[in-house]
């Protein structure tokens, strides 16, 4: 069975990239109606949850598509969470690679923060952008490029804080708090069960599914569910994870690194 033609392609890339723009364009709109005093607190929490996911996926699923200098500059420097110190989309692909080739393993790149106790793992999961800024230049050096967007993303930072001041503050812990959330949905809660290490297939109580479906998409809801399937063929759309579920027999421990 020829699987590649349910593979993303570069139409879906473009998709997946004015949504991770789109989503990014309503965080920063959010932050200035909140300072702004026009938009109330519980909007802001509600805005940043949905949105934060949603660009979180989008970019993941990219990840499997495209390299960075084929996206748009505004997406390629990841300036979300909006942090001194991070890294971009070519790293951050870089080390996904890793963590699939390795797949909740020892040699995993994510295994830091996987492969620990659902506390100390979410304790991690908040400083997530900062440990994978050190861990990286721990392992690989990077480029004057590199270098250069880093110095724009701290730029970004300092410009929003100075702009915004305690409005910032505030926008920004929620922004942080519900990203380190999804990275240890993402990466501890999926690759975790009964003290075992691996991917493996989600079960949600439908009402929950349906909540998770209209806040955070489809695109959402089917990674997470089916996320042992996007470990065995990362590059297939999410539409098509579903019904390849009943092809994975048990968890899968050591994904094929060529459909990465």
């Amino acid at each position: 069975m020829d699987l590649s033609k349910q593979y993303y392609n570069q139409t879906d890339a473009k998709q997946f990239e004015t949504e991770a723009l789109l989503t990014n364009s309503v965080l920063l709109a959010a932050l200035a109606l909140y300072s702004l005093n026009v938009l109330p607190l519980f909007a802001l929490v509600l805005i940043v949850s949905v949105c934060i996911t949603r660009w979180m996926i989008c970019i993941h699923e990219l990840f499997h598509i495209t390299k960075g200098k084929k996206l748009r500059p505004f997406v390629r420097l990841l300036l979300i969470p909006f942090t001194p110190l991070n890294i971009g989309y070519d790293e951050y692909q870089s080390t996904h690679m890793g963590h699939h080739r390795y797949n909740a393993g020892h040699e995993d790149p994510e295994a830091y923060h996987i492969r620990k106790s659902h506390i100390i793992s979410l304790l991690i999961s908040m400083t997530y952008p900062e440990q994978s800024f050190f861990r990286y230049l721990k392992h690989k050096d990077l480029s004057l490029e590199q270098w250069y967007h880093v110095s724009i993303r701290l730029f970004f930072f300092l410009a929003l804080l100075s702009l915004f001041q305690q409005g910032f503050v505030v926008f920004w812990l929620i922004l942080r708090t519900f990203y380190g959330l999804n990275i240890w949905v993402f990466f501890h809660a999926l690759h975790t069960k009964n003290g075992d290490y691996g991917t493996f297939a989600v079960s949600l109580p439908s009402v929950i599914k349906k909540i998770y479906l209209f806040l955070y998409g489809k695109h959402t809801l089917e990674a997470t569910l089916h996320h042992n399937v996007h470990h065995q063929w990362p590059r297939m759309a999410y539409w098509h994870l579903e019904k390849n579920q009943a092809m994975i027999a048990a968890p899968t421990s050591n994904p094929i690194a060529s459909n990465s």
